[in-house]
């Protein structure tokens, strides 16, 4: 029931924010971003935390790219603490003055765990608290992955799917 009613909150925020349309808010070439992102997962002996400061570049209007380095800490590997690395450009659609979806395509390596390298692409929602500063919300996506000689490809669109939040400060 839960997971339904959440899937209805997110359709009827989507639609409200949709309806609400007008292109004024903009994120000018070379706006300077730096911020970070967390990933929290709790399952019976799968805990997993990820922290992951970033810095991105705005190389056109509303296309950035951009780099991060992090740390990973995943219980099923016997609560080892690893640095992770990775590269990604995103393309924000803004939906009105403050709210847009963006798409972002990246690039991951995680050493000493099972999936040694990420990559995929990923929806995501940000919200824009004033002008210079954003919460955003990336979740589901097609990722493919490789390490230890497993190869897994995944396809989610839910919400409840690699899902990870973080805050961006954009210098103008």
């Amino acid at each position: 029931m839960k997971k339904k009613s959440f899937r209805v909150l997110f359709a009827a925020s989507l639609v409200c924010a949709m309806i609400s349309f007008n292109a004024k808010a903009q994120i000018e070439e070379g706006s300077k971003i730096i911020g970070g992102t967390f990933q929290l997962h709790f399952e019976e002996g799968n805990n997993q935390f990820v922290i992951t400061p970033d810095f991105a570049y705005a190389i056109n209007e509303n296309l950035t790219i951009g780099g991060k380095l992090g740390i990973t800490y995943y219980q099923i590997t016997d609560g080892d603490v690893n640095p992770a690395a990775g590269i990604y450009a995103r393309k924000h659609f803004f939906l009105n003055d403050n709210f847009a979806f963006f798409g972002e395509a990246f690039a991951e390596y995680l050493p000493n765990f099972a999936s040694d390298f990420r990559a995929g692409v990923l929806p995501g929602l940000t919200y824009f608290l004033d002008e210079k500063v954003a919460v955003e919300w990336a979740f589901g996506g097609i990722v493919y992955s490789t390490g230890d000689g497993d190869d897994q490809f995944d396809v989610s669109f839910s919400p409840a799917s690699n899902s990870r939040f973080g805050i961006k400060y954009y210098f103008k």
